[in-house]
């Protein structure tokens, strides 16, 4: 779990963009796994990885305050 703090480089509509570093989100993920082990230097390992992200505050444009936002789960 933490913050998502993002250099947003975007070009939109022909505006000048914005490199600030910006706190513009949370993400949290988990993840689960197995190792089997045998003759003793020979392994099979698998892992799952899921989890969530959500950024309400990305900046777009320097001229107007204007913001995007996002938020997708992932396999």
């Amino acid at each position: 779990m933490g913050f998502l703090y993002p250099q947003t480089h975007t070009t939109l509509m022909d505006f000048e963009s914005i490199d600030e570093w910006h706190v513009a989100g949370y993400g949290v993920s988990f993840m689960v796994g197995v190792e089997l082990s045998f003759l003793k230097h020979f392994f099979l390992q698998t892992e799952l990885k899921s989890g969530y992200i959500n950024m309400p505050d990305i900046l777009t444009n320097p001229a107007v305050a204007d913001r995007a936002s996002q938020s997708f789960w992932f396999l």
